[in-house]
């Protein structure tokens, strides 16, 4: 049931947006993560590789 009162409906838009707002944020620091570790797996894979040339 949805209230016709506008300052509820303006509180219930409010928190869907906080909510919405959390969950890119979220999102975009799972994003980051994701990029590091690929980055980070990538720069191992070439020092292993580079310490096999030297072996």
């Amino acid at each position: 049931m949805v209230s016709n009162d506008p300052n509820t409906r303006a509180a219930t838009l409010h928190v869907k947006s906080d909510s919405l707002l959390k969950e890119a944020a979220v999102r975009s620091v799972e994003a980051d993560r994701g990029v590091l570790s690929h980055a980070t797996r990538r720069a191992y894979t070439e020092s292993q590789r580079d310490l096999a040339r030297l072996v």
